[in-house]
């Protein structure tokens, strides 16, 4: 199997080939994700690991495509992004967009939002799962089972005052 980890900054991933915009060690190959096409061959990799970068692209529209570009059928697209409401969302100067739970539902066959995308560049499923901090606040481990069994209670009640560290998809060409 071949993995990608995008973006990976210290966040080296054994048996990955880790991808920063700046050298360290560890990191494998250098590239600004904002610059395209990406130096990989179409269906290349099997796995795609895109944590903490997705609310740092200029144009997700095009970095989406590029991913399911480079992406072997059936493979995996791991992503994790702030959550709108969370803490973490804009705290950090860099990002430039941070998501709701149906924001990759554009990006997904079979749904209303597809039509904003080029058809062939359609992932077949995503999962998502709402990522609560834990830590000290007890009340988190309550919320986080109950928010993902009905997503639209945490995002359209005052669920939401409960902030969130983000969310996880998994997306399969």
């Amino acid at each position: 199997m071949k993995k990608l980890n995008l973006g990976c900054g210290t966040d080296i991933k054994k048996g990955y080939l880790n991808l920063d915009i700046n050298p360290g060690p560890g990191v494998d190959k250098v590239h600004d994700v904002n610059t395209f096409p990406y130096p990989f061959k179409s269906n290349e990799f099997d796995e795609v690991v895109a944590y903490s970068i997705l609310e740092h692209v200029q144009d997700l529209m095009r970095t989406m495509a590029e991913l399911h570009r480079i992406l072997k059928p059936g493979g995996k697209l791991d992503v994790i992004v702030p959550h709108y409401n969370g803490p973490l969302a804009w705290g950090n100067p860099t990002h430039l967009r941070a998501f709701s739970y149906d924001t990759f539902k554009f990006f997904v066959k079979g749904h209303a939002r597809e039509k904003y995308v080029e058809a062939e560049r359609l992932f077949s499923h995503a999962k998502t799962r709402y990522r609560f901090g834990k830590g000290f606040a007890f009340w988190n481990w309550i919320i986080e089972p109950i928010a993902n069994v009905f997503p639209g209670l945490y995002e359209n009640t005052p669920l939401h005052t409960f902030p969130l560290e983000g969310l996880q998809i998994i997306l399969t060409k």
